[in-house]
Parts: structure tokens; C-alpha cells; sequence
């Protein structure tokens, strides 16, 4: 097994800014944006992980980013973004330490650079299209890869998603940017507990057009009903209402969401599986995931998740499956009309996906011949002895 970790306290891409600087902040962002489309972001071979750092340069001094770099990224905003729920194990996502410890030396082992990257540019209004240029570029590669196992940030948390909820927090009417980063292949046994972001989002704001929107955009099942249940319990008990329910209730909103549902396939088809293509209706999908069902009404499908039986499930006075095939139908006739090529679904194979895959690691490969061979590991006398206890693993 060769070794799964980077070099501590260092990457071997370092994007140098000014914190004070939103000419430099910009062009941070900038180049981040450009090594992510062109794929050349990821270092390691069985756990891939983001080799980008960005790192102060001042008075010709290197450094590394510190919480206290951005005003943002203060006690209020960690009380509100990981505590102020009724979702106790919110603050548990990201490792808070990280946020308290005074200083992050060259040698420690806290990569959260990017986040406090966004930070700075969200402290500064004239870059937000830079922000959001940045998401788009980070949702864009993701896609690409549509491995969570391929997209570490350390051994223990995913690059992106953090910097992504802390936009949509802000901002709320970007979660759709935060909604879209869970990919279809994102390891919901492993990862599950990211799904507090979105549940965090919706005990805050309700089911606003923000937060509908967010949940059209997201291709992950799982992730639709971790809008309103319980993360931490299989997403088998809903703890806010589902927006099938706020749609029942509020049924002069359902147009809206119709025509939320209508502007996201004319822009992104859903991403799919190439091996569940046949028969795939991604507008039931996003109707399967409305409601919870009742215990009589439970149907396991998606790697066993539990979704509704379409036909026996009441919905806006008919039920679940007339009204997505409705919409569907209305759907394909309108964006055939103005996008005769247009489909509902992207799919993409396990070969290309490897295939991509290997590209990525090849450029990190290159990139440390380049740059030069990793550090050995703390806790480790060389090179040899690390290798040899994870080959032992």
C-alpha cells in the first residue's frame, strides 16, 4: 500500500496572497480556478488529497494562513455555523480545534487554508463573482472525478464542502453551489455527517426559494433528505418538515417549485450512473425524495435508502408519480422546443471515470518529481518506516 499522506504543513501547489489585498485575493481565487479545470489539484495514489495551500506572502516573508487572517471567521460565525442548531453534533463536522489553536506552524496538521480563502473573499463584496466563479470551478471538478473517497482534504474531512457551506451561511442564496457538491458517488455510509450542512441550512432559513432551489440542484438522494432528517440516524427519521410537506401546505408555491425544477434541467441535466441508465427518471427521483414515507408506503431503493411508493403516495390532490410524470412530460416538451439535443441525464462509466482519475494522480506524480519528495510523516524516522506500516495495513 503506498503511502496515503501528503506532506505535513506543506502542499506542493502554493498560491501566495495578501490577506489585506482583494487584488490578491482575486488573483488566489483566479489561480485556484485554473488548477482546478485543469485537473491538477490532487497528490496520493490510494487516498487522494488536495495538494493546494495558500500561504501569506508579506514583507517577503511566507507564512501560513491563520483564522485570525479573516475578520469573518470569528467566535459569532463558528457559533452560528456549528452550534446554533438543535443538531448537537453539528460542531463535530469540521474539526473545531482546528479554528481555536492560536497559531497553525508549518508543521501542523490543519489544512483548512481554503476555507479561510473563501473567507477573506466573502469579507469583500466586489469579489463575489470571483467566489462564485471559484464554487463552480470546485462543483465542476468534482463532478469529473464523482468520487468522495478521491477528495480529501486531510485524513479526515473533504476538501470544498466547508469553504461551500460557509458561502451558502453568508450568502444563502448560493446553497445551491453548496447543494450540487454532494455527488451522486458521495460515501454516505463514511461521510454521512456533511449532511448536517444542508440540515443546518434548513432549521435556519425554512423552505425559502433559496434553500428549494438547493434541493432541486442536488443529484444525491441521500443528500435531498438530509434537507430535514436526522444525519446521524441512517436518514430514517425526519426532524424538520420535508418540502413535500411545505408544498402541501403552501400549494401556491408549488408553481415555483415546477418552474425551479424546469430552469435546472434546461441548465444541468442530472448526473447519473451509466449502470443505472435504463429506466432512470431523474424527475421522479427528485419527487422520491420529497416526502417521507409512511411505514406502509416504504419502498428500498438507491442503496437502501427508504423511498416512497410513487402511486400510493397523496401528493397536491393526485399523487407522488402523476405529478412528476406531469412535469416530466412538460418538461421534455418545453426544452425539446427551445433545446432539441437537450437531456435530462448525464451519465458517466466506471472506465471514465478511472480513466480521469488516473489523469489526476499522474499530474500530482509529476508535480512531486518536479517539486520533490514528500516529508516523511511525523512520528516516523524516515521514509522506509512509513512506507512499511502502511503496508502492513
Amino acid at each position: 500500500m503506498k503511502l496515503p499522506l501528503v506532506p505535513y504543513g506543506q502542499r506542493h501547489n502554493v498560491i501566495l496572497l495578501d490577506p489585506a489585498d482583494p487584488n490578491s485575493i482575486a488573483a488566489a481565487l483566479s489561480e485556484y480556478r485554473r488548477l482546478l479545470d485543469c485537473n491538477d489539484v490532487l497528490f496520493g495514489d490510494c487516498y487522494p488529497h488536495l495538494d493546494v495551500e495558500f500561504k501569506v506572502l508579506q514583507a517577503g516573508n511566507i507564512r501560513r494562513l491563520q483564522v485570525s487572517d479573516a475578520p469573518l471567521l470569528n467566535e459569532q460565525t463558528f457559533a452560528g455555523m456549528y452550534t446554533d442548531t438543535y443538531d448537537e453534533q453539528l460542531n463535530t463536522v469540521l474539526d473545531y480545534a482546528s479554528w481555536q489553536q492560536a497559531y497553525i506552524e508549518d508543521g501542523d496538521e490543519i489544512f483548512i487554508s481554503e476555507i479561510i480563502l473563501f473567507a477573506l473573499a466573502i469579507g469583500f463584496p466586489q469579489l463575489e463573482a470571483d467566489v462564485v466563479a471559484t464554487a463552480e470551478s470546485m462543483i465542476g471538478f468534482a463532478r469529473r472525478l464523482n468520487d468522495s473517497g478521491d477528495m480529501w482534504r486531510d485524513s479526515e474531512t473533504i476538501f470544498g464542502i466547508d469553504a461551500l457551506f460557509l458561502l451558502a451561511w453568508h450568502k444563502p442564496k448560493y446553497s445551491y453551489l453548496l447543494s450540487r457538491f454532494f455527488i451522486p458517488e458521495w460515501d454516505i455510509q463514511l461521510l454521512q455527517f456533511y449532511l448536517c450542512f444542508l440540515h443546518a441550512l434548513l432549521a435556519r432559513e425554512g423552505w425559502s426559494a433559496d434553500l428549494i432551489k438547493a434541493y432541486v440542484y442536488c443529484d444525491n438522494p441521500a443528500a435531498r433528505l438530509g434537507f430535514y432528517c436526522s444525519y446521524d440516524s441512517c436518514l430514517d427519521e425526519p426532524v424538520l418538515p420535508s418540502l413535500g410537506e411545505y408544498l402541501q401546505q403552501h400549494p401556491e408555491q408549488y408553481q415555483s417549485f415546477v418552474a425551479q425544477v424546469k430552469g435546472r434541467f434546461s441548465e444541468q441535466a442530472m448526473l447519473i450512473d451509466a449502470d443505472c441508465e435504463q429506466g432512470f427518471n431523474a424527475v421522479l427521483s427528485l419527487f422520491q425524495t420529497l416526502v417521507f414515507p409512511n411505514t406502509d408506503q416504504w419502498d428500498e431503493q438507491e442503496a437502501g435508502l427508504v423511498m416512497p411508493i410513487i402511486d400510493a403516495t397523496p401528493f397536491m390532490n393526485s399523487s407522488l408519480g402523476e405529478q412528476a410524470a406531469q412535469l416530466k412530460s412538460e418538461l421534455q416538451t418545453e426544452l425539446l422546443t427551445v433545446q432539441p439535443t437537450t437531456a435530462l441525464t448525464l451519465t458517466y462509466s466506471r472506465s471514465a471515470r478511472s480513466a480521469f482519475r488516473r489523469e489526476c494522480l499522474e499530474k500530482g506524480q509529476a508535480r512531486q518529481q518536479l517539486l520533490g519528495e514528500p516529508r516523511v510523516s511525523p512520528g516516523f524516522a524516515n521514509a522506509q518506516e512509513e512506507q512499511d506500516f502502511y503496508d502492513d495495513l
